[in-house]
This record gives C-alpha cells, structure tokens and sequence, in this order.
C-alpha cells in the first residue's frame, strides 16, 4: 500500500490487538440485553463478566505496546495516520491468508 518499511513485530502485535478485540466483540455480545439488565430481569454470570475484563485488560496491553512501539518514532509528522492505516492493512492482508 505505502512504502513505509513496518516491522514484521509491529503487525504481529497489530494483528493481536485485532484478535483480542474480536473476542472482546464476542464475549459482549453473549451478554444479556441491557434493556433487559436494566428492568431487572436478568445479570450478566460472574464468569462472563470475569472473561471479558481479563480480555479487555490484555487488549489494553496489546494497545499501549502498539502506540509505544519505537517505530513510531520515524514516522514524519503529520504522517501518522496514513502509517497506521498501513500498519492496519498490512496486518489484515496477512491474517486473510
């Protein structure tokens, strides 16, 4: 797509952020429907709500490890966006295969 030159370490972690975002998707959408929470008709199990913060808490890792990647550093000013939009298809062209 560009050519930036993304570190193979960089997808790797960018495509386990995407990983563990999709279980964090899946996890939350097992869950009761919040209307229903709300009129009281029924709580989220203690080990549903367990295994998503441990899901969330390991995505929040994946995402301070991706922002402070040393990569980042080259990247010229005002050309981040375009760099994470590479980082992103690098990543998702990789995991189709």
């Amino acid at each position: 797509m560009t050519d930036l030159d993304i570190p193979a370490d960089l997808v790797r972690l960018q495509r386990a952020f995407l990983d563990l975002d999709a279980r964090c998707e899946e996890i939350g959408r097992g869950f009761p429907q919040a209307v229903d929470i709300a009129a009281g008709l029924t709580e989220p199990q203690a080990e549903h709500v367990a295994a998503l913060a441990e899901a969330r808490a390991e995505r929040l890792e994946a995402a301070v490890l991706l922002g402070q990647h040393q990569w980042w550093a080259t990247i010229v000013p005002g050309g981040r966006h375009d760099a994470k939009v590479a980082l992103l298809w690098e990543a998702r062209a990789g995991s189709a295969t």
